[in-house]
């Protein structure tokens, strides 16, 4: 199965919480197209996705999965 977008899941949370994107746009002091272009490119800092989180009211979380197999 395909994993999906950081973005996705941020689209996803937002229809769940009932916010637009426009809003959570709103939320980061970002222009909603601005917001959107970042969708788009699926290119996010660590402390923009903790500031996303903050506006959705979720947690983040970031972490290193070592998937090797010894």
């Amino acid at each position: 199965m395909e994993k999906l977008t950081t973005a996705e899941k941020i689209r996803i949370l937002a229809k769940r919480k009932n916010k637009s994107l426009s809003d959570i746009a709103r939320e980061l002091n970002k222009t909603p197209a601005n917001f959107l272009n970042q969708l788009a490119r699926d290119d996010f800092r660590v402390s923009d996705l903790e500031r996303i989180a903050a506006a959705l009211g979720v947690r983040f979380e970031y972490d290193f999965i070592d998937d090797i197999q010894k």
